[in-house]
């Protein structure tokens, strides 16, 4: 009969993995609204944002435009087209709507799937009655 050894057991502590810490995603800022044309009926307005040429805004959806509105002068305005200028500007027209007791100032409620994004996935959140660039 052959004899085997034991061989004490030894618990040895685990390491715990460490996960490569990844940074937050900022949301996208709306720098600045500049009234770029105004009438009546009708409002231009150029909307900058806190990205740059490595992170430009993504495409835009249907329908982003109409989640914008405006007061200027005691008048609502709508958003009726959004377009984009560069990596950072977008170009919004609005059209006056009635009347608004609401301050001078631009508002942005995203209703998903109408959101303002880049490609890196900064995402605009709501703003209201951000006032206007003079």
């Amino acid at each position: 009969m052959m004899k085997i050894r034991e061989i004490p057991f030894i618990a040895r502590r685990r390491r715990r993995a460490t996960a490569s810490p990844v940074p937050p995603v900022l949301p996208l800022a709306l720098l600045s609204a500049t009234i770029t044309a105004l009438s009546r009926r009708d409002m231009v307005v150029s909307l900058a944002f806190d990205n740059n040429a490595d992170d430009p805004i993504a495409p835009l959806p249907e329908g982003v435009a109409s989640e914008w509105t405006a007061t200027y002068g005691g008048t609502l305005y709508v958003g009726t087209a959004i377009e984009i200028v560069s990596a950072t500007t977008l170009t919004l027209t609005l059209l006056a709507d009635g009347e608004s007791g609401s301050p001078n100032g631009i508002s942005y409620d995203p209703q998903e799937p109408a959101y303002i994004e880049t490609e890196n996935g900064r995402v605009l959140g709501a703003l209201a009655n951000v006032p206007f660039e003079q």
